[in-house]
């Protein structure tokens, strides 16, 4: 934790170095402002797992056990705030069975052959951003905020034999930042990233979230969206007194939605 007090330093720091201006007007992030919108997040999984008990030790790709096609799952972003701070909440799904081969150990259970996996993920972000550049044309601040994953992951041998599963949850503080501009009346673009990077005791934790998109709107306070969204996560640790996991898995792809805007 100690490599985080730097950068909470400098998130406190920022309206004194840049002082935001002009908070009033008729932009998305002017004044007070609100914003809802959602939609289709089509998503695709890659990466790699690996599971260690006691002597049993093995690894696997996502695509191997099944997990190779993009699926359309359901997203959803939250903004309002009174300028230069506003509150963030988003988040969207991964849903997949898919069936492969995989031949050794996951969570000490042993597989030989056919599997069928079920693989659901479920992400979350709050934010409080912090304007420290807010005008009619851009706006660039701050973001502190939660990220919280949920990563369940069902493997079951096909003859019924064999299974395991992992089903974990893992909230991170994240620090980054945010950025729109407007494009003239009706097009503005926008986006945000935001990470952590940690290795406390036996923990070693790396985690991105990203997403950039053009909004247009279409009439007054409805509006139509695209974008992509990424999203890495990298973790070694301990998942209980006898098994330890590596996991490295990057979820991504584009999303378009509608939304409301005030």
């Amino acid at each position: 934790m100690p490599r985080l007090r730097p950068a909470v330093s400098l998130l406190l720091a920022l309206p004194a170095v840049f002082p935001a201006c002009s908070l009033t007007g008729d932009e998305a992030w002017s004044g007070f402002h609100a914003q809802a919108g959602a939609g289709g997040y089509l998503v695709g999984l890659s990466g790699d797992i690996q599971t260690t008990s006691g002597a049993l030790q093995g690894s696997f790709d996502t695509d191997a056990i099944g997990q190779d096609d993009a699926v359309l799952g359901g997203m959803f972003e939250v903004r309002a705030g009174l300028a230069p701070l506003e509150l963030g909440l988003s988040g969207f799904e991964y849903s997949q069975t898919g069936r492969g081969t995989y031949t050794g150990s996951f969570l000490g259970q042993n597989f030989t052959g056919a599997v069928r996996s079920d693989f659901e993920i479920t992400n979350f972000q709050a934010t409080l951003g912090l304007d420290v550049v807010n005008t009619e044309v851009v706006r660039v601040g701050a973001l502190l905020g939660l990220d919280y994953l949920s990563v369940d992951l069902q493997l079951d041998d096909t003859s019924g034999l064999t299974s395991a599963r992992l089903d974990e949850s893992l909230p991170v503080p994240v620090l980054g930042l945010r950025a729109d501009a407007s494009l003239g009346e009706d097009w503005r673009v926008g986006g945000q990233i935001a990470g952590l990077a940690v290795n406390v005791n036996d923990f070693d934790v790396t985690f991105l979230d990203g997403q950039a998109g053009v909004h247009w709107e279409v009439f007054d306070h409805g509006e139509v969206f695209l974008g992509w969204r990424l999203l890495d996560l990298d973790f070694k640790g301990p998942l209980d007194s006898t098994t330890d996991a590596d996991v490295g898995v990057r979820l991504s792809g584009p999303f378009l939605g509608v939304g409301i805007a005030f």
